[in-house]
């Protein structure tokens, strides 16, 4: 209580000595001119000091009316930085007052506070994430998606890693630029220092870019040229070898003759199989709102006829389960090749003797084709994998099953294409059943 006495009687003596002091700078140009009427006699002594006094009286009730409102004004604009909200001082309306020059500031206060929350509304909502940190590396400022990143402000695993280390060492030669993984995620960060500091402390700012669809494309990019390298790699060298081995030792011998250029045979079509599956692939386009209505009970007879010598060759049976008539729109070349790698593949991992069945029926709004063999099981720890370019299952391995391990891919491709998808099962009581399902109605994008 008495510490608050002593500051309002300083406060008040301050007041009084800026009062006066303002009082005399005012009042300069009038004593100069009183002064030099003295001097050419114009003016009494005694007038002069009249005159002082009245503009002495005069000019302090202006500064005081004037002056104590500018003084609450400049006090209010200094506060403002530290603390936008606070509150506006009250001026009194007459006059000699401050009220358009605080009327002023308001609109341009609105404008800026308006601004601020447009601006703090993109960086809070922005999809990548955005952290504030200050000189201690403590995140000041986090929006949304960094919330989200760093659930309850652990970011030591970003901060403690050593190429933000290297990074913030550099920060003040310009914006600085490098790559962070986490366990299954990529990040492409940059850290750079803020033109000033915040009100919060704020000095740099870190913005996360997430790169693990281009990292995990450019990886799948390289495994398939280095699978695809390998698979034609392969049959080259046996035919190489072959032709090496017809044009040597088995230059005179007709049995190995017969036998090398079969082998020779069977490498060829084994690449042209893999050309034309490669070329397939890359040949697959998006959905391009196809006009043609394609039955798919005729397709698959086309199909049994195609595939009849391969079928005999096993002595395996196709049964086809159906409804009614059924049609959808697409291009009938991508169904042709969809269901024939799904039938090609039903007979190569059937058992001989065995039958393969089709059905093909209605549900609720989908139009649904299962394909349904007896043969190797596949393992459930495979299942995530036979869509993957050039991956043989180990049934495929342990049985010598020709195949480019492309097949199941080009499945997939079209499907989706088609804005289908694709079901596995593979059980003891069931065998394995490839289940496609379409929409009735396809939606183009």
């Amino acid at each position: 209580m008495y510490y608050t006495e002593i500051m309002k009687k300083k406060k008040v003596k301050n007041n009084l000595y800026k009062l006066l002091g303002r009082i005399f700078i005012v009042n300069i140009p009038a004593v100069l001119i009183l002064l030099f009427l003295m001097f050419l006699g114009k003016l009494s002594w005694l007038s002069a000091l009249i005159s002082l006094f009245c503009f002495w009286i005069i000019s302090a009730i202006i500064i005081a009316l004037i002056f104590k409102d500018l003084d609450k004004f400049i006090n209010y604009l200094n506060q403002i930085t530290t603390n936008f909200g606070k509150e506006q001082p009250i001026f009194r309306k007459g006059l000699f007052t401050s009220s358009r020059l605080m009327n002023a500031f308001q609109s341009v206060s609105r404008i800026w506070q308006q601004q601020a929350l447009s601006d703090a509304h993109i960086l809070t909502n922005l999809p990548d994430p955005l952290i504030l940190l200050n000189l201690q590396n403590s995140p000041v400022f986090m929006n949304t998606a960094a919330h989200i990143l760093f659930p309850k402000m652990k970011i030591s695993a970003l901060i403690q890693n050593k190429f933000f280390q290297q990074a913030f060492f550099k920060i003040k030669e310009g914006p600085q630029i490098f790559e962070w993984q986490t366990q299954k995620r990529y990040f492409q960060v940059r850290l750079d220092q803020l033109p000033a500091p915040t009100q919060k402390g704020a000095v740099s700012e870190v913005l996360l870019h997430e790169i693990t669809d281009f990292k995990l494309f450019h990886k799948k990019q390289t495994d398939f040229f280095t699978n695809a390298s390998h698979e034609l790699k392969t049959p080259l060298a046996i035919i190489s070898g072959a032709v090496e081995t017809l044009q040597g030792p088995a230059q005179n011998d007709a049995v190995a003759q017969k036998e090398f250029l079969s082998l020779i045979s069977n490498q060829t079509q084994h690449m042209t199989d893999l050309v034309k599956s490669l070329l397939n692939l890359a040949q697959q386009r998006e959905f391009s709102n196809p006009s043609t209505r394609v039955n798919l009970n005729n397709l698959f007879v086309q199909l049994f006829q195609d595939l009849d010598l391969k079928v005999k060759k096993k002595n395996q049976h196709f049964v086809f389960v159906k409804s009614d008539s059924i049609s959808m729109t697409a291009d009938k070349k991508d169904l042709y090749h969809l269901f024939q790698n799904l039938l090609d593949n039903a007979i190569k991992y059937g058992f001989s003797e065995s039958n393969i069945k089709i059905h093909l029926y209605y549900k609720k709004n989908n139009i649904c084709i299962g394909i349904q063999n007896e043969g190797p099981l596949i393992l459930k720890k495979e299942l995530p994998h036979i869509f993957d370019r050039f991956y043989r299952s180990q049934s495929a391995k342990n049985n010598h099953i020709d195949g480019s391990g492309l097949g199941l891919s080009i499945v997939q491709k079209i499907t989706q294409k088609y804005h289908g998808n694709i079901h596995v099962v593979s059980t003891q009581r069931t065998g394995t059943i490839f289940t496609i399902q379409f929409p009735i109605e396809l939606k183009t994008p």
